[in-house]
């Protein structure tokens, strides 16, 4: 496993011993964020359930998307950049999944990384299938964006595509 998931445990958890904040939000005072504000907003509207996920977009360098217990989610500029409309739908789905699995201890969970473990993401990741699939949103996105973020932030999310790909795809 590369060490990047590691560090990226650390930065979710905002852990002071990793020496490393949470994300937090920004304002966002430029036009491109505007924009990605926008298509973060209108991919919430067409994936969340109403009263699940309070989503925003955070200041924070890289890939990445973040899910609280108490239902916030966070996602990078970057994210929004390199997904379509359906894959940033399959980033929020997956967050999603964590949202209805309580995830416990306060900590938020994230699409990169596997700081709560393998069968924690896997199960984001098949919840986010049904509910993209619910809400009429192409559950095929939810593999490419998993491509996506395994080839942008080099990492090997192999059995998370494979799992996707039985899930996901009927």
């Amino acid at each position: 496993m590369a060490r990047f998931p590691l560090l990226l445990a650390c930065v979710v958890a905002g852990s002071t011993a990793c020496g490393v904040a949470a994300p937090r939000v920004s304002s966002f005072p430029t036009d491109d964020n505007a924009g990605r504000a926008s298509r973060l907003d209108a991919a919430a509207a067409s994936t969340l359930p109403p009263g699940l996920g309070r989503v925003a977009l955070t200041d924070r360098a890289g890939l990445g998307a973040w899910a609280w217990p108490d239902g916030r989610i966070r996602v990078t500029a970057a994210l929004v950049d390199v997904l379509d409309d359906a894959e940033l739908a399959a980033a929020l789905a997956h967050e999603a999944g964590h949202l209805r699995a309580g995830a416990p201890g306060g900590e938020p969970t994230a699409v990169v990384g596997e700081g709560r473990g393998l069968d924690a993401e896997l199960a984001a990741d098949r919840a986010g299938c049904a509910l993209l699939a619910e809400r009429g949103i192409d559950p095929g996105a939810m593999i490419r964006m998993l491509e996506k973020l395994a080839a942008g932030a080099e990492l090997d999310l192999t059995a998370r595509i494979a799992a996707s790909r039985a899930a996901c795809v009927r």
